[in-house]
């Protein structure tokens, strides 16, 4: 399990692009969704977590995603 980070400390690593990849990550506070959102640059134009979409505020943490079963 990778140790949660915080957003004041480091970011995820995003595209310059604003239509470019996004980074899927878990985020707390888990009250703000069901812990997963996407990081990258989309309606703003500035690096946020977003789900469905939506820039999602009150991030404090977030971790990478754990690798998939193989």
């Amino acid at each position: 399990m990778t140790k949660w980070l915080s957003v004041k400390m480091v970011k995820p690593k995003c595209s310059r692009n604003p239509d470019g990849a996004v980074e899927p990550v878990m985020i707390w506070p888990h009250g703000i969704s069901d812990g997963f959102a996407y990081y990258g640059r989309r309606a703003t134009g500035r690096p946020a977590f977003y789900i469905y979409g939506a820039e999602v505020y009150g991030v404090t943490h977030w971790q990478p995603l754990p690798k998939g079963p193989k």
